[in-house]
């Protein structure tokens, strides 16, 4: 789970800014 939360991190925040924008 830790291997692929680092990789779902930098995948949920680019969502949370791409609806921001």
């Amino acid at each position: 789970v830790g291997g692929y939360g680092y990789l779902l991190q930098p995948l949920w925040w680019v969502g949370i800014v791409t609806s921001a924008v």
